[in-house]
């Protein structure tokens, strides 16, 4: 009888390690969900073995289920409390719940489990923890004490000479930054950090090199542009008739705002990002409520090394105008891109009440309740450049939508680690009992960037999707001039189309050359291949949750193809008294007769075929 026990047991764990090594296999080729059915049956035959509970806490994870996840991390802890990975992943899931001492405690003691000699990449995660809490001397140590561990690896070296900068120990970092430069010629961060401490140091004449040595590596690179333009400008004693102008303007102290505004265009077309936000903050002094500022103010933001200057004008400004939208809206993304959610949070809440009370005041008496769900009931996901602006605008301005806090969130692709109650700070909160919706427009969404498919059906299986497809020759060109018109983009269409095309070209998986691509390319080309997008998204989402419309039917007839928006949404119809185009851009002029047109456009038909095949309609066909 013991013989026929212990061969029962031992018949058990053989296959459970069947199906956790068919998991496994699973997970390596991205096949997440399969390898979740083989890693719960290898638990359900070996309850007490941690290997299974751990991996299945990885592929939940990939999918955007952050709560399970941490279920399972968990629980291979509690059965193997000396796995050192299932601290390391669990303090990450801490993080992006914004549980940041759970995290802490949970980088420590994966640090404490695993040999010394191991802990390089525990060391970092906690370093960056440190960084985000604010507490740099500590994330110093922690760096330090990972490049001690291994050295040879130039990541530890780069964030040590990152927290460096935050105490502006400026000459550690530039020797740093060099040391991790020398180890990894190719390093293109680290160039562009470097010239951004000799810039501090004013050593303008040694980080013109530095900079155009980033540029070759990554010729996109919309801060190293801006930076190098910075850098020319102010060494030529500022040469350029226009800035001359502009300067002399500044010096005159006058009271008119436009006046300012115009100087600001000026220093974004050259790239003087931080000259354009101090005259964007004089202009805030003067006039609070010159509302086109906080819009500029938002893309500036991401080019800025230290954001305390716009809290501390923001603060001014709420302080005299406590219930001034733009200001609230831009003090919760700084906040943000500061790490400091929940009190971003807060302000994107009160921003979101006062548009609801704004719009729908009997909504907010008799509907409002803070402890009811926030959360979209439609999302557009795109694509960039394809009217989606414009579809958002003529949605929002039915009497049974409510505006989320900005139209664009971009959470499931760029700020999924701001975690979920960072996310539904953005909507107002609607009950059951309502007739009211609300939703969101982010058209990096389409792109399938960072599992966005996955992560949002995870979290909202049943929100209704609307994708907007544009003729791709058009949609990269208008991509194009606004890249232009923002000062990111210096080169010609031509050098752009044509570097981008070249890595595209011929390829059947764009997947298999991504990184290479983005490494030459802004999404110009890429944004246009609707097929593989769409694809992965209907692999996803049940096809009658998504509604996909064609940019040049909007705009002819806005009228009918906004009747099927509403019907798509559930909601009575509702007719504008006009249709303008917003975000257009501005006019151009189409450039058929270029051969660059030409090689678009012959570039983008067999794509367009293909979306056709998968979708059984003409969407995105114009001249082909």
């Amino acid at each position: 009888m013991k013989a026929q026990n212990q061969n029962a047991i031992e018949t058990t764990s053989h296959t459970a390690k069947y199906h956790y090594e068919q998991g496994e296999s699973l997970a390596k080729i991205g096949q997440f969900r399969e390898a979740e059915i083989h890693y719960q049956k290898a638990i359900e035959l070996n309850s007490k073995w941690f290997k299974p509970y751990y991996s299945l806490g990885v592929v939940l994870d990939k999918q955007g289920k952050i709560e399970e996840s941490c279920t399972f991390y968990e629980r291979s802890l509690e059965i193997n409390p000396n796995f050192a990975w299932s601290y390391f992943h669990l303090g990450n899931l801490y993080r992006q719940k914004r549980l940041l001492e759970k995290a802490s405690e949970s980088f420590k003691k994966a640090i404490e489990v695993h040999p010394p000699e191991k802990s390089y990449w525990f060391h970092l995660a906690l370093g960056d923890l440190l960084i985000e809490q604010g507490e740099y001397n500590l994330a110093i140590q922690s760096y330090t004490q990972g490049t001690k561990i291994d050295p040879k690896k130039t990541q530890g070296q780069f964030k040590l000479a990152l927290a460096l900068t935050k105490q502006q120990d400026w000459q550690g970092a530039i020797a740093l930054f060099r040391q991790v430069i020398h180890t990894q010629p190719n390093f293109h961060q680290a160039y562009v950090e470097l010239g951004d401490a000799l810039c501090q140091i004013d050593k303008e004449e040694l980080a013109i090199p530095i900079y155009q040595k980033a540029m070759e590596l990554k010729p996109n690179d919309a801060k190293s542009y801006q930076r190098l333009q910075q850098c020319l400008v102010r060494r030529s004693g500022v040469e350029y008739p226009e800035l001359q102008n502009c300067y002399s303007i500044l010096q005159q102290e006058t009271n008119k705002v436009d006046v300012y505004f115009e100087v600001a265009k000026v220093f974004v077309k050259r790239g003087l990002i931080e000259e354009a936000v101090k005259v964007y903050l004089k202009i805030l002094a003067i006039q609070p409520t010159f509302t086109s500022v906080y819009e500029n103010l938002k893309h500036a933001t991401l080019y800025l090394k230290n954001l305390d200057g716009l809290v501390t004008a923001y603060r001014k400004v709420i302080q005299e105008h406590p219930n001034l939208l733009p200001a609230c809206i831009g003090m919760g993304n700084v906040l943000t891109e500061q790490g400091r959610t929940q009190e971003a949070s807060d302000f994107y809440q009160k921003a979101v009440y006062q548009k609801c009370l704004a719009k729908a005041p009997e909504f907010v008496h008799k509907y409002w309740d803070d402890k009811q769900q926030r959360r979209p009931h439609f999302i557009i996901i795109g694509a960039e450049k394809c009217g989606t602006t414009s579809l958002h605008n003529y949605i929002i301005q039915h009497p049974w939508v409510l505006e989320p806090v900005e139209k664009e969130i971009h959470f499931f692709t760029q700020k999924f680690d701001k975690g979920f109650a960072w996310y539904e700070a953005h909507f107002p909160p609607i009950s059951q009992e309502s007739d009211y919706i609300t939703g969101e427009a982010s058209t990096s969404y389409i792109g399938c960037h960072n599992n966005a498919p996955e992560r949002l059906f995870n979290l909202y299986p049943n929100v209704k999707l609307i994708a907007v497809l544009r003729y791709p020759v058009d949609r990269a060109i208008s991509h194009y001039n606004q890249l232009v018109k923002l000062g990111r983009e210096g080169r010609s269409l031509e050098e752009v189309v044509t570097a981008e095309i070249e890595v595209l070209e011929g390829v059947e998986d764009i997947w298999s050359v991504r990184q290479q691509y983005w490494s030459v390319g802004k999404g110009c080309i890429w944004h246009g291949l609707y097929v593989y997008f769409l694809k992965r998204w209907m692999s996803v989402f049940p096809k009658e949750q998504l509604l996909i419309l064609k940019s040049e039917d909007l705009f002819e007839q806005p009228g009918e193809i906004m009747k099927q928006v509403f019907e798509f949404l559930e909601l009575p119809d509702y007719q504008l008294s006009s249709y303008p185009q917003y975000n257009s851009g501005g006019t151009y002029k189409r450039p058929e007769k270029l051969i660059i047109y030409k090689k678009m456009a012959a570039f983008f038909h067999i794509f367009n075929q293909k979306l056709e095949n998968v979708l059984r309609v003409k969407v995105c066909s114009n001249q082909d």
